[in-house]
C-alpha cells in the first residue's frame, strides 16, 4: 500500500546533445516529417527489403508485433530518439528472422544441434542474476550469449568468429548509446557488445519479451504479455542457441533472465534437463532498485516517466504472485525441484567463492581452483560501483515497509532471506 507522503520523482538530466537532437526532431514532426515508421507492415516490408527474403518462420509472433507498435504509437509518447531506438530494435529483429530462417532452410542440420543441460540464472531482477551469470561464464566448459549474438547472429561462424568481428564493434556502439542519453543508467547496468546478455533479447525475437515492456511504456501489450504462451518464443530462443553452437566446440550454455522465473513450466518443457539457479534478495530493496532501473530505462526512449510510485506498487504486487506461483508449482511437482538451486544474493556477496562452489555441487558438476580463481579474479575487477553508484532509497517507492515486509514474510522465511531494509523505514 502506498504512504500518504510525497514521492521522490528521480530526474535523468539529458545531456545536450539529446535534448537538441529532440527539438530538431520535434520541430520535423510538427512539420508532418516522421521518418521512422513504427506500423508493422512497413517494419516488415523494410526487413524483407534490406535482406531480400521473406520467410520470417511462424506467424504467431506478428500478434505480439502488432499490440507493441500500437502500444508505442498509442501510449509512449516517444521522444524523436526513442523513435529512432524503437525502430532500430524492431528492425534488427525481424531482420533476424528473416536470416535465421533463412539458415535454417539451408542448412536443415542446424536443428539436430543439441543444447545439453543449459544452466539458467534467474531470479528477481536487482537480485544477483547478472553478476552471477557473468562469474559462471567465467568456466571455461561455459558459453554465455553474448549482447552482439542477440543481435546481429547471422552469418553464424561459430568458434571461427574473429575477436575483431565488425558486429561486435557495431554491437558495441549501439548498446552504449543508452547510457549516452541517460548516463545515470550506466551505474545500474553495465554495457557492451562482448558482455553477456540476457534472454529478453531473444525471445524478443517472437515479440514476447520482458525487453519490451521494461524500456517502453505498454500497459496493454505488458497485461497481454503476462497471459501469453510463452513456448514459442522460448522455441525461437533455442533455434538461436543452435544457430550459434553450430560450428562451435560443444559447451553449457550459460544463460539468464529474471523473466524466466514468470514460466517455468514452459522453459522445462523446452529445455527439459535445464539447470536452474534461483538468486534471491530481500523485496524490499530489489523493488526499490527495480524501480529506479525501470525509470531509467523508460528515459531513454521517452520525457513521459511512470510515477515511482504506481511503479513500485506494480513490481512489489508481480513480484509477489510470481514468488506464490514458483512454490506452488515447485511443491505440485510440477517443475522439477532437483534442477533448481536456490542461492542467497548476500551470500554470493559474502563468500562468493563458498557459493559458487555450493551452485557447482547441488548440480554434480566440479569447480576447480584454476576456474575458481578466475572467477573471484573477474569479481575483484569489477566492483560494485566500478561505473558510479546506483542511489536509490526504499523511501522513494512511496510503499509502506511494514505492510510490504508482511506481504513477503512467508517467502522470506522460506528461504532464509536476509533483510536489507528496516519495516519502520
Amino acid at each position: 500500500m502506498l504512504q500518504n507522503r510525497r514521492v521522490s520523482e528521480p530526474s535523468f538530466p539529458r545531456p545536450f546533445w539529446v535534448s537538441a537532437v529532440n527539438a530538431l526532431g520535434r520541430a520535423l514532426e510538427r512539420l508532418g516529417v516522421r521518418p521512422f515508421k513504427l506500423d508493422p507492415e512497413s517494419l516488415l516490408e523494410e526487413a524483407r527489403r534490406e535482406t531480400g527474403l521473406t520467410d520470417f518462420g511462424p506467424d504467431g509472433f506478428r500478434e505480439g508485433l502488432e499490440l507493441f507498435c500500437s502500444d508505442l504509437e498509442r501510449e509512449c509518447e516517444l521522444h524523436p530518439i526513442g523513435r529512432f531506438l524503437a525502430h532500430q530494435e524492431v528492425l534488427t529483429v525481424l531482420v533476424n528472422r528473416l536470416q535465421v530462417h533463412d539458415w535454417i532452410r539451408r542448412h536443415p542440420e542446424i536443428r539436430e544441434q543439441e543444447i545439453r543441460e543449459p544452466l539458467f540464472v534467474t531470479g528477481t531482477p536487482r537480485s544477483g542474476t547478472s553478476i552471477l551469470h557473468e562469474l559462471l561464464a567465467q568456466d571455461p566448459r561455459h558459453r554465455a550469449l553474448l549482447t552482439w549474438e542477440t543481435q546481429y547472429p547471422c552469418p553464424p561462424l561459430g568458434d571461427r568468429t574473429p575477436p575483431d568481428d565488425p558486429r561486435i564493434r557495431r554491437s558495441d556502439r549501439r548498446v552504449k548509446l543508452w547510457p549516452k542519453i541517460v548516463p545515470e543508467y550506466q551505474t545500474m547496468h553495465e554495457m557492451g557488445g562482448d558482455i553477456p546478455q540476457e534472454c529478453i533479447f531473444l525471445t524478443d525475437h517472437d515479440f514476447k519479451s520482458e525487453h519490451w515492456g521494461g524500456s517502453y511504456n505498454l500497459p496493454n501489450y505488458s497485461l497481454w504479455l503476462v497471459e501469453t504462451d510463452m513456448r514459442p518464443a522460448l522455441e525461437y530462443h533455442k533455434l538461436h542457441l543452435q544457430l550459434l553452437q553450430w560450428r562451435s566446440a560443444p559447451r553449457r550454455w550459460v544463460l539468464k533472465a529474471p523473466s524466466h522465473l514468470s514460466y517455468l513450466p514452459a522453459l522445462f518443457d523446452v529445455y527439459p534437463d535445464a539447470r536452474l539457479v534461483w538468486t534471491h534478495r530481500d523485496p524490499l530493496a530489489t523493488v526499490s532498485s527495480s524501480t529506479s532501473l525501470v525509470r531509467a530505462l523508460v528515459a531513454i526512449r521517452t520525457d513521459e516517466l511512470p510515477p515511482a510510485a504506481e511503479l513500485s506498487a506494480g513490481i512489489a504486487e508481480l513480484s509477489a504472485v510470481r514468488f506464490a506461483e514458483v512454490v506452488a508449482q515447485r511443491d505440485a511437482g510440477e517443475i522439477p525441484e532437483a534442477q533448481i538451486c536456490d542461492m542467497l544474493y548476500q551470500d554470493l556477496m559474502d563468500d562468493p567463492g563458498r557459493t559458487l562452489a555450493r551452485v557447482y555441487a547441488h548440480f554434480g558438476l566440479e569447480l576447480n581452483r584454476e576456474t575458481r580463481e578466475s572467477m573471484l579474479a573477474y569479481l575483484r575487477a569489477k566492483p560494485q560501483g566500478k561505473h558510479g553508484r546506483h542511489r536509490y532509497t526504499f523511501e522513494d517507492t512511496g510503499l509502506d515497509a511494514g505492510e510490504e515486509r508482511a506481504r513477503f514474510a512467508s517467502h522470506i522465511a522460506r528461504f532464509g532471506i536476509p533483510e536489507e531494509v528496516r519495516a519502520d523505514s
